[in-house]
C-alpha cells in the first residue's frame, strides 16, 4: 500500500471506500484499529498517520463497517503540521480525541483541493 500511496496519491484509495449500508459500530471498529496497528508494526516502514488511517478505512470497508478518514492541520513551531485519523460518526477510533482536538479539521472540499499534493 505504501508504494501505491507514493505512486498514485490518496485519492484513488479514498475513492474505493463506500460507507453506504455499512454498520456504524465504533467499538468493533476500534478493535479492528488495534489489529491494523499490530499488523503495521510488523512491516519495516514507518506507520504514518495517513498510512494507518487509509489502511484502517479500507479494512473497515472490507468488513462492512463504516469509517471516515479525517485530516486536520495545526501550527506548531513555526510550521504547519497535518494529521489523519478515522472516525465512526463522532467517535475517533484510531487516535486520542485530546490529540485530535488540537487540529483544525479540513472540510471535504479542502481535502479534494489538496489531494493532488498528497501524492
Amino acid at each position: 500500500m505504501a508504494i501505491r500511496l507514493r505512486r498514485h496519491g490518496v485519492r484513488p484509495l479514498l475513492a474505493t471506500l463506500g460507507s453506504d449500508g455499512h454498520e456504524h459500530d465504533a467499538t468493533r471498529s476500534a478493535a479492528v484499529s488495534e489489529a491494523v496497528d499490530a499488523g503495521l508494526g510488523l512491516i519495516p516502514m514507518a506507520p504514518t498517520c495517513l498510512r494507518r488511517s487509509v489502511t484502517l478505512a479500507r479494512e473497515l470497508d472490507r468488513l462492512g463497517l463504516a469509517g471516515a478518514i479525517h485530516i486536520g492541520v495545526r501550527h506548531a513551531a513555526g510550521a504547519v503540521e497535518a494529521h489523519a485519523w478515522v472516525q465512526v460518526g463522532d467517535t475517533v477510533v484510531n487516535d486520542e480525541p485530546d490529540l485530535i482536538a488540537s487540529y483544525t479539521e479540513l472540510a471535504a472540499g479542502d481535502l479534494e483541493r489538496l489531494a493532488p499534493s498528497l501524492r
